[in-house]
């Protein structure tokens, strides 16, 4: 399968620096609000 890191967040996608470490709150809300659907959604 071929995927690709933080697809949907300008500002994660297509970097590895976001693997293994978490966004803090201003960067989380920021991500959030750019993706259609989030697993709370279901």
């Amino acid at each position: 399968m071929k995927t690709e890191m933080g697809k949907g967040v300008d500002f994660m996608e297509g970097t590895h620096k976001w693997h293994g470490s978490p966004p803090n709150n201003d960067q989380l809300a920021a991500a959030l609000a750019q993706l259609e659907e989030t697993k709370g959604d279901y």
